[in-house]
């Protein structure tokens, strides 16, 4: 499983394995993810999962793979893939992040798609708040904009998300 389970947003295993394509790593043959779903892997790893707590690794990551990928990145793709899977306020942040702090090569169309109606794309010193251990505990805070900007904004899903997460699965339980 990808991404944790009554999250709003859900990145399914099946899917991203169907569209799996072969590589060569240190020359052994493997297959991997298609880069369009490996930079929404990354993306959503990078704030849904860590919060960034890993600063600003993930966004290097976000910023080699299009780098390396260049022109044949297909943006279509990846934008209609963070959206039918849900993530896309996270894809949104990483990639508006790597875009202003790394200079990566993000058209700014794709992040408008991206954008959440009502928010706006995030200042330097904003994106600094969410990567630098100092500023760590004004993104924790249930009342931060991080927060409040990741959180689903359905009130039916944010309802049973909560029942999910108050009344666990047993093998959730056992995992525990």
């Amino acid at each position: 499983q990808v991404t944790p389970p009554n999250r709003g947003y859900n990145i399914p295993v099946d899917e991203l394995w169907s569209h799996r394509r072969p590589l060569t790593i240190s020359g052994i043959q493997a297959e991997g993810l298609r880069p369009e779903d490996l930079l929404i892997h990354v993306c959503v790893h990078a704030t849904y999962h860590h919060w960034f707590q890993n600063g600003v690794r993930s966004l290097c990551d976000i910023a080699e793979l299009l780098r390396h990928y260049g022109n044949s990145f297909d943006w279509k793709v990846a934008v209609a893939r963070a959206t039918a899977w849900k993530c896309q306020r996270g894809v949104f942040l990483a990639l508006s992040a790597a875009q202003q702090l790394l200079g990566a090569d993000i058209p700014l169309h794709v992040l408008t798609k991206l954008q959440p109606v009502g928010t706006h794309l995030f200042e330097a010193d904003e994106l600094q708040a969410f990567l630098f251990p100092e500023q760590r505990e004004s993104i924790v805070s249930p009342d931060s904009y991080f927060w409040n900007f990741l959180r689903n904004p359905s009130l039916i899903a944010g309802a049973h998300a909560f029942k999910e997460r108050l009344f666990l699965s047993p093998k959730e339980m056992a995992t525990k």
